[in-house]
């Protein structure tokens, strides 16, 4: 997964998760309490709409948008190539333009981007547009970058993975496919333009409550205990 800054290859591939056995899981969970089937809470059909709405005038939408369809647009394969810090770079450089290339952001291994982001959070936000964000990868803003590190979530033990959300519950690099959660939390960088934002989706607060999962619920929907 070396990177060539340079390089406008584009591909892509697909992994797994067991999100339906999770929403079967809520489900029987919810008969059990003798809740009425329309009362049973479910996962948001599409988070863009709640994540849009929780972060307004802090979200920057255009960007964005325009990054997550970089992304979707350029990872049109269907298995990965090995290459995910390539194509999110270039996704990052389509967007932003190539000045982007002069950083001194690392080009080895994907996670670095993340080590890089996290000693210069300045230039992360006057050069990437990007923020860190502390919530879990399902509620990411679209367009937000993430980063696993080596060996996270099953992903390279020497290079870790890196990915852009793109809507509903997808990540999209040199593939696109449903972003793991089933793990641990991942480092994130959002489409943001304040270093405190305001973040909280209560509909994954609400439903992470209703069965039981108490304060680890608040980190992962953004909202304050």
């Amino acid at each position: 997964m070396r990177v060539l800054k340079s390089i406008f290859t584009l591909g892509r591939g697909s992994r797994l998760r067991q999100f339906t056995l999770g929403l079967g899981v809520m489900f029987w969970a919810g008969v059990s309490q003798g809740l009425p089937v329309e009362d049973i809470p479910m996962a948001p059909q599409d988070l863009d709409e709640v994540q849009s709405s929780s972060i307004e005038g802090e979200y920057l939408a255009t960007f964005g948008e325009r990054l997550a369809q970089a992304a979707r647009s350029n990872g049109a394969g269907r298995y990965s190539s090995s290459r995910c810090y390539q194509f999110v770079w270039a996704d990052l450089r389509q967007v932003l333009g190539g000045h982007i290339d002069s950083t001194s952001v690392p080009s080895q291994s994907a996670y670095q981007f993340g080590d890089w982001a996290d000693r210069n959070p300045g230039q992360l936000a006057s050069t990437f547009k990007l923020r860190k964000l502390n919530v879990y990868p399902e509620v990411a803003p679209l367009g937000s970058v993430i980063v696993w590190d080596p060996g996270q979530c099953g992903y390279s033990s020497r290079h870790g993975h890196i990915e852009i959300a793109v809507g509903g519950g997808r990540a999209c690099s040199d593939f696109c496919g449903p972003i793991a959660t089933t793990c641990s939390v991942p480092r994130i960088y959002a489409p943001l333009e304040t270093t405190s934002p305001t973040w909280c989706d209560q509909r994954a607060l609400a439903i992470c409550l209703r069965y039981g999962g108490g304060q680890p619920c608040y980190p992962r929907s953004g909202c304050e205990g």
